[in-house]
């Protein structure tokens, strides 16, 4: 406590007084008056601390809102407005205060207390720590300070002083690395020499050192006259006595308590400050420094909102040189002012910033000045030296002093004498056993903000983590009805969620998890209206002991929500949302219904972050899942580590701007999968603005399937046994399928892990099983897709760094064995950034499904109604022999891909690699048809039995393909099966190899063995020959897919586009039936039955750009570079088609052909170099090809009566029209002996 004119100071809390009464006709002594305010004030800050907290604030008070460095590398911190309570005393931050700006440090730069931002060699090692805390105490404020406080009526003296709240924010840098680690790391450093402790329940630090005064043996009794006295006190007037240690091993000591304060400037004699002079006058004649005194210089310490400052607790001694001058108010000092001290005071940043214009001209700075009077003291000896166990002698007094130990500078003791009771010390405490202990400085602390320095390329960049307790004020309107503490950080109404959801009445209500690490297994069963509210990544909520189970369990409740708080759960379910019974009537009767989960922060690694099996309106949003590094490699017999980050099955379900990321970096090996997976059977689903990276499997996979005993088409009941939640292999225990007939009982081991979605009684959908049960008969068992998804958005997400297929279906079923595959219903999929995705080696595909799977960006099953839009799908792929698409889809009804950038998906093959087979391409294909209606014409003398039913298309394109750029390194940029209308405009395609494509043919060649050639097929044109003539059934037997085998040998090694469909009700049926079955699609139902499907087929190709670089190895064989063919309508018109060729053989540029009409009109085709013949093929019954320009011949077919070859120019052998280049007469009068013959 600041020293102050009282006559005692007696507050004695281990008393418990807890109040003051007055007695009748006596007169009431400031002490009591002071008694009575110290009882109060440590009632209520009791009250305080035990009530709210120790420290916390409820509002933003003392926030670190941002962190500024300056360019002298120093930085400063801005604080926010508002309170914070440490140990029940309030202290107080003003609007747009700063760390280096502090009213209540106005010297802080002269003190040393402004921190430096680490350099980049700093934190080479590591990232640095520091903390920002607060320290905080009560002072004395006189009227000598704050004159505004002075009754002016009174003539002069001052009645009374005011405690203030005075504040510091400190910054103690490269310390713990977290807040409580930091904070107790401080503690430590300040109590580390035993001279201090800190009382935890007020965070209040004081002094360990006692005090002890004792009596002289000897002694002069100051009044001369008096006879003589017995030992004790030999002062003749009652004083109170001021002790402080004010330098190692050196005390001072002074009667008065030190009390008496002056306003005095400092005035430069011999050159240095060694002459003080008083601005405010002595009190009296006694009150005049004189030689031999302690005088103490005090710097201004902090400034009022008035302007006046308040002088610091602590200054500079000095010993009186010469005594006061009368004339001029002025003494001289022995060991002179420090000279930054008077500099700071001048300075324009420093003492003139805060001058006060009530202040008398002249006097605007100043110092303060306490007078220590007390003994003589030589100059240059200013206190006593002290060893701990020795008595110091207080001058004459009688009394002496004996510290228990060394103490703290600033250690100060306070004791009072009277001189009719000589050997009463008040407090007794000073006089028994080892004495009393200092009653300041005490300080009152807290952590405010930790500050964690990382390295961003070259530059350190902090954040700010916020150390700070918060507590709601009691009437509150978003109170907490129940909080929950972990009985070591917080203490709250409840000790888990569990035990607070009993606590909460029936309605529901907030449960509020306060900071500290938790742990349940919380089940909310049947409930409403319950939000669980933590504070923020201090509240931890972690996995019950005992039995394992999911961390929190919803189940056939409404309005839910769980917001701002971690769940960290490495071998269970962090989140589990489900009910007792599926959606039945709609989803208004769902049992589990508004589910909501937001600013959470999850960590999982064996299990899924967040599981829905059954809910109606569900969002996950602005959350983050960490995935942690699994203990162990991925394995077959493990489940660990094989279950997607979340899984979605419901009604109207989002995810919405979160991050499912890893913690750490590790090998493919050591990832959990990660991603979404949107099960099958879910209705309206959203997946925007997330991202998603660095798992072992899809970033978004979609649908589901189960396994079901053989024959029961799809309708039987699940072989998978229900799982069994395990603490020691956590939440896909490896478990076992069981056959279902009587006849075979064998028990089958599963390779891959079986999750816990419930469909029906019995029934389970599996998870993550990407290969077929070993070593059960395929007799037994067959895999069963689920339902369709329906109303999916995927938008604007981030998805990278995945292991598996960027965006896909579930699984790729084999068509050659079943009829089942993934299916989505109304999908848009715009605005994704999708890379680096699909980096782990494929594993041997069957013969069918090197046709029907695909693999890399984007890779879907069926899609009835997509839009695929402004996408970004760039550097999937990993082995360069993988088969890799851009976007695949196996087929589409009624299909949109437009403004997407697809680039870089599959590697570049190298001379002498031989690919596997499979799906490669930018954009692939495998079906796309029309959507379609059927239409009744009522012609009943047609078919007098029921009438002619039409399956009829809508009028929308089967394909539209526009403004997108596609560069694919291998493969063709676009690849089409199509079953109807087709739009292919604005884009640019670009390829730069088709090697793989050869593949299919060499198959081919390798199954036949060379007996169908008599191995005489010794270059690429002999291969494709025999290839397309060759029997289907060898084909099949060299299990190489028949119709994919033809379409390759077609060409099309930058662009593909077959579509067989065309035809009117005169046809007759048309070949959509033929298209499926040739596809390899049939058994997927494609044909409406019954009706005659009319679906048109043409394909318009216009305003595109076509790229083919071929300039590196290896070589590229093929019959053509753009290959456009259908049954109906062909448009070609105004594209740009260009060959790079090295040794390269590309016989044609552009093939088109239609089984009806076909117009090539308005292309450039460039293919520099000997290699290519023609610069465009094209046949049809009714041909235009005009005006066209290329750099080699034209071969156009068609009938005499309906071929128009007009103005096609080419640049071979000079230039001019094709028809009169000699070079291409005789190509020409192929092309028209041919047409003769149609």
């Amino acid at each position: 406590m600041t020293a102050i004119d009282v006559s005692r100071l007696l507050f004695q809390p281990e008393k418990r007084y807890s109040g003051l009464l007055r007695l009748q006709g006596r007169a009431l002594l400031a002490s009591d008056e002071n008694d009575r305010q110290f009882i109060d004030n440590h009632l209520e800050r009791l009250t305080q601390a035990e009530t709210v907290c120790a420290k916390g604030s409820p509002n933003d008070g003392f926030l670190a809102a941002t962190v500024t460095v300056a360019a002298d590398e120093s930085y400063d911190i801005d604080f926010a407005a508002g309170s914070i309570y440490v140990g029940g005393i309030r202290f107080e931050a003003g609007e747009g205060e700063t760390l280096q700006g502090q009213l209540d440090w106005l010297q802080i730069a002269e003190d040393g207390g402004i921190p430096n931002a680490p350099s980049a060699a700093d934190l080479a090692g590591g990232p640095r720590y520091d903390l920002c805390w607060l320290e905080g105490w009560e002072q004395c404020v006189s009227s000598r300070e704050d004159g505004e406080t002075l009754d002016q009526a009174l003539g002069g003296p001052d009645t009374a002083v005011r405690l203030r709240p005075m504040r510091r924010m400190r910054v103690d840098t490269d310390i713990g690395d977290t807040c409580r680690d930091a904070f107790a790391d401080l503690i430590a450093d300040l109590t580390a020499s035993g001279a201090a402790e800190v009382d935890s329940n007020l965070c209040r630090l004081t002094g360990t050192t006692r005090l002890l005064v004792g009596f002289e043996e000897d002694g002069t009794d100051e009044d001369l006259c008096a006879p003589a006295r017995q030992r004790g006190y030999l002062g003749c007037q009652n004083d109170v006595i001021r002790v402080r240690i004010i330098a190692p091993g050196v005390l001072a000591w002074s009667l008065m308590n030190a009390a008496p304060l002056y306003r005095v400037r400092a005035v430069a004699e011999g050159g240095a400050l060694t002459r003080i002079e008083m601005i405010t006058p002595p009190w009296d004649q006694y009150s005049q420094p004189i030689a031999g005194d302690l005088v103490e210089i005090l710097r201004w310490e902090a400034r009022l909102d008035n302007d006046t400052k308040i002088a610091g607790e602590t200054g500079h001694m000095t010993v009186v040189a010469q005594s006061f001058d009368p004339t001029d108010l002025s003494f001289g000092i022995d060991d002179p002012v420090p000279q930054p001290w008077q500099d700071w005071l001048a300075a324009a940043d420093g003492g003139q910033l805060h001058l006060n214009d009530k202040d008398p001209a002249g006097a605007e700075t100043y110092f303060y000045m306490r007078l220590w009077r007390g003994e003589v003291h030589d100059p240059g000896n200013a206190g006593q030296p002290f060893v701990p166990g020795t008595p110091v002698a207080l001058g004459t007094t009688g009394l002496h002093v004996t510290l228990d130990g060394p103490g703290a500078v600033g250690d100060t003791w306070v004791f009072d004498v009277r001189a009719n009771t000589p050997q009463d010390i008040t407090p007794w405490d000073f006089t028994r056993g080892n004495g009393a202990l200092p009653i300041a400085p005490a300080r009152y602390l807290a952590p405010l903000a930790l500050i964690e320095w990382r390295l961003v390329g070259a530059v350190a960049v902090p954040t700010i983590h916020d150390c700070r307790h918060r507590f709601r004020a009691l009437c509150s309107s978003d109170c907490c009805e129940v909080t929950v503490g972990d009985g070591t950080t917080s203490f709250g109404d409840a000790a888990s969620i569990s035990e607070a959801l009993t606590l909460l009445p029936d309605d529901g209500g907030k449960i509020c998890l306060l900071p500290g690490q938790h742990r349940d297994h919380a089940l909310i069963d049947d409930r409403t209206d319950i939000l669980i509210e933590g504070c923020g990544p201090t509240s931890l909520l972690l996995a019950g002991e005992g039995a394992a189970g999911p961390v929190i369990t919803i189940r056939d409740s409404l309005r839910i929500t769980l917001r701002n708080f971690r769940i960290r759960a490495p071998e269970e379910i962090g989140v589990l949302v489900t009910a007792s019974a599926p959606v039945s009537t709609g989803p208004e009767t769902a049992l589990t219904r508004d589910i909501l989960i937001e600013r959470m922060r999850l960590t999982a690694r064996d299990a899924p972050a967040v599981v829905v099996e059954s809910a109606t309106h569900f969002a996950l949003r602005r959350s983050r899942i960490g995935l942690m590094p699994l203990e162990a490699d991925l394995t077959p017999a493990s489940p660990a580590g094989r279950a997607q980050a979340v899984s979605l099955l419901g009604t109207d379900l989002a995810v919405e701007d979160c991050e499912i990321v890893p913690t750490q970096r590790t090998g493919f090996l050591r990832r959990p999968m990660g991603g979404i997976h949107v099960r099958g059977d879910v209705t309206e689903a959203r997946i925007n603005r997330n991202r998603i990276e660095g798992g072992s499997g899809m970033g978004i996979r979609l649908g589901s399937w189960r396994l079901v005993a053989s024959g029961s088409g799809g309708s039987g009941r699940s072989l998978l046994p229900e799982p069994r939640y395990t603490p020691n292999t956590g939440w896909g225990e490896h478990r076992t399928a069981v056959n279902a007939r009587a006849a075979e009982t064998g028990i089958y081991h599963a390779d891959t892990t079986i999750d816990i979605i419930r469909t029906d009684a019995g029934c389970f959908r599996p998870g993550i099983i990407v290969t077929e049960i070993p070593g059960i008969p395929a007799d037994i068992v067959e895999p069963v897709a689920d339902g369709p998804i329906t109303g999916l958005r995927i938008d604007d997400n981030d998805i990278a760094d995945m292991a598996l297929t960027g965006i896909g279906a579930t699984r790729f079923f084999d068509l050659d064995q079943t009829s089942q595959a993934v299916e989505v219903i109304d999908l848009a999929l715009t605005r994704n950034r999708i890379s680096n995705c699909q980096t782990s080696e494929l594993p041997e595909l069957t013969p069918a499904l090197t046709v029907h799977a695909g693999f890399g960006g984007v890779a879907l099953g069926i899609v009835r109604g997509a839009l695929v839009a402004q996408n970004r799908i760039a550097d999937c792929g990993g082995d360069r022999l993988d088969p890799t698409c851009g976007f695949f889809a196996l087929m589409t009804e009624g299909c949109t891909i437009e403004q997407n950038t697809i680039t870089g998906n599959g590697r570049r093959l190298e001379f002498g690699d031989v690919p596997r087979l499979g799906r490669r391409g930018g954009i692939v294909l495998g079906l796309a048809i029309a959507q379609t209606f059927d239409e009744d014409f009522g012609l009943p003398d047609f078919a007098p039995e029921q009438g002619l039913l039409f399956n009829r298309q809508t009028g929308e394109p089967a394909l539209r393909i526009h403004a997108n750029i596609v560069e694919q390194p291998e493969g063709q940029a676009l690849r089409a099966l199509v079953a109807g209308p087709a739009l292919i405009t604005d884009n640019n395609f670009a390829s730069r190899g088709a090697v793989a494509l050869l593949q299919w043919v060499l198959a081919v060649l390798a199954g036949l063995g060379g007996a169908n050639t008599g191995g005489n097929a010794t270059t690429a044109t002999d291969s494709l020959t025999i290839a397309a003539n060759v029997d289907p059934a060898i084909l099949a037997a060299a299990q190489v897919d028949v119709f994919e085998a033809l379409l390759n040998v077609l060409g099309g090694v930058t662009v593909s586009v077959v579509n067989l469909t065309g035809g009117s009700i005169e046809d007759g049926p048309s070949t959509l039936g033929l298209v499926a079955a040739l596809s390899g699609l049939d058994t997927l139902d494609l044909v409406r039955d019954p009706g005659l499907p009319l679906i048109s087929g043409e394909i318009m190709f216009t305003d595109n750009q076509v790229f083919f670089d071929s300039i590196a190895l290896p070589l590229t064989l093929a019959l053509c570079s753009v290959s456009l063919a259908s049954a109906d309508d062909v448009e070609v018109n105004d594209n740009q088609l260009r060959l790079d060729l090295g040794f390269d053989i590309i016989h044609t540029h552009l093939f088109a052909v239609s089984e009806s009409t076909l117009r090539v009109i308005g292309n450039r085709m460039r293919e520099p170099g000997p290699t290519t013949q023609i610069s465009a093929h094209t046949r049809a019954p009714v041909n235009t090809t005009a005006l066209n320009q290329g750099d080699h011949c034209f071969y156009v077919v068609a009938e005499p009566q309906t071929r128009i070859h007009h103005r096609n120019l080419t640049t071979i052998g000079g230039g001019g029209d094709a028809d009169e280049i000699s070079l291409c007469a005789e190509i020409n009068r192929q092309a028209e002996d041919e047409g003769a013959d149609l």
